[in-house]
């Protein structure tokens, strides 16, 4: 209503802010950034500019509109930022819980083990499958915060689940990288969806889809290289991984959300993002230097 009543009182130029504001707000509302009530005080306010340049004859009352929305607009991120880390610290709670109730049960059969290793003679191929076992949750528990271990842990039994071989090679405790337990979280996070989806993908054409992901320090520079099975990628896909035209290789309509979220935070602490994707392996490399 306020740009058609511009346009027809031939206030042009207020008419293409409006309309550019309009369109910010639409898209924002779509994307879900803020609760559908304030959708509503947001119209309200929009009516009493309108009324008001109505009634008093003044044009430029009507660029009162933009206020509001750009209002809304900020506040919506800030509300989209306090989402996303409200749902990593319930993801991250289910993970540990995932990785107590596994240790309570190696707990629970320790006993019965130990008994076993302590009256049996021979079975060697018992003693590698018990040591093997033990061994694939002490690799998440050495040196790492709860939270990292509940979060390498949970991606361990989903590539199980999935059929997919992940391997991990952690030299470092990523648990002592200079990021807050949030980023470590949402990076590892993305990193491995990106890789678990695509492993995933490529499984399907019937070959073994394979991860392996690996931390390091060296030189004080921390070192993240995670490569996966892939299916080959269009030449377009791969030109605007880890850009802001990023697509997801899951197709449709869904963006590549997780892997600008990825070269956020590598940005946000002065690293480097590298990657390749040659035939069926794609490799990413971070490297984010060690200051605190």
């Amino acid at each position: 209503m306020a740009i058609t009543s511009m346009v027809w009182t031939h206030h042009y130029i207020i008419s293409v802010l409006l309309l550019v504001c309009a369109i910010s707000h639409f898209y924002t509302y779509l994307q879900g950034y803020y609760p559908p009530s304030w959708g509503k005080v947001l119209a309200v306010l929009q009516i009493c500019w309108l009324a008001a340049s109505y009634f008093t004859n003044e044009a430029l009352l009507t660029l009162g509109m933009i206020f509001p929305v750009v209002a809304f607009l900020y506040i919506g991120k800030n509300q989209r930022k306090q989402q996303e880390q409200n749902e990593a610290i319930i993801r991250n709670h289910e993970q540990q819980l995932a990785l107590m109730d596994e240790l309570r049960k190696q707990r629970h059969d320790f006993k019965a083990h130990a008994t076993a290793l302590m009256y049996g003679t021979g079975h060697d191929d018992y003693k590698t499958e018990l040591q093997k076992h033990f061994a694939d949750v002490d690799q998440f528990l050495k040196n790492e915060s709860n939270i990292i271990a509940g979060t390498l842990y949970s991606y361990h039994k989903k590539a199980e689940q999935q059929g997919i071989k992940l391997d991990y090679n952690i030299q470092h405790a990523i648990s002592g990288m200079p990021l807050s337990e949030y980023e470590l979280v949402s990076l590892i996070g993305n990193i491995l969806d990106n890789a678990m989806d695509a492993a995933c993908e490529y499984k399907d054409t019937g070959k073994q889809g394979n991860i392996f992901f690996s931390c390091r320090k060296q030189s004080g520079i921390w070192i993240l290289v995670c490569q996966n099975s892939t299916v080959p990628l269009q030449n377009e896909t791969i030109e605007c991984i880890f850009t802001k035209r990023s697509q997801s290789t899951k197709g449709g309509t869904h963006e590549g959300i997780g892997t600008q979220q990825i070269m956020n935070i590598v940005k946000k602490h002065d690293g480097t993002l590298d990657f390749t994707a040659i035939d069926e392996t794609f490799t990413l490399k971070i490297k984010i230097p060690d200051v605190k």
